[in-house]
């Protein structure tokens, strides 16, 4: 969960200065194979990076929404940090309460065999095939 904790608060600052999807799109190829190596559960990373992505409440650059308010509200850099960062920390203390410890219930796999499923196994194809190929071995 150190390794989460770092990975929320990087995705998390980074959204802060680029558009979330973009920031999800550009650190969720750099974290998996991460959480690949260290053995954690990619799922819970994936879920880490789709959460911290989604604080962008720090900067008016974060979020379009944040961007559209700026002039009209004649709002500063500061309007939105004070409010901003006490709400994220509350999201990353939630998340790293939920993540961890109810992620594993839910975001685990496993095969017909009751073996754990394909997190624990280095994958031979693109992240993003993983589970059409575990649909095709599941028809089999």
């Amino acid at each position: 969960p150190a390794v989460l904790f770092v990975i929320f608060i990087l995705t998390c600052l980074l959204t802060n200065i680029m558009m979330n999807t973009s920031t999800a799109l550009l650190v969720t190829p750099l974290f998996i194979p991460i959480a690949f190596a260290l053995d954690i559960n990619p799922a819970s990373v994936a879920v880490a990076i789709c959460v911290a992505a989604s604080c962008p409440f720090l900067t008016p650059v974060g979020s379009g929404t944040n961007t559209l308010v700026v002039r009209p509200g004649n709002l500063g850099f500061m309007d939105f940090f004070k409010p901003g960062l006490g709400m994220t920390v509350v999201i990353t203390v939630v998340s790293m309460i939920f993540i961890p410890n109810f992620g594993h219930y839910n975001l685990t796999t496993y095969d017909t065999d009751g073996h754990v499923g394909w997190y624990k196994q280095k994958p031979h194809v693109p992240l993003l095939l993983i589970s059409q190929v575990r649909m095709e071995r599941n028809c089999q």
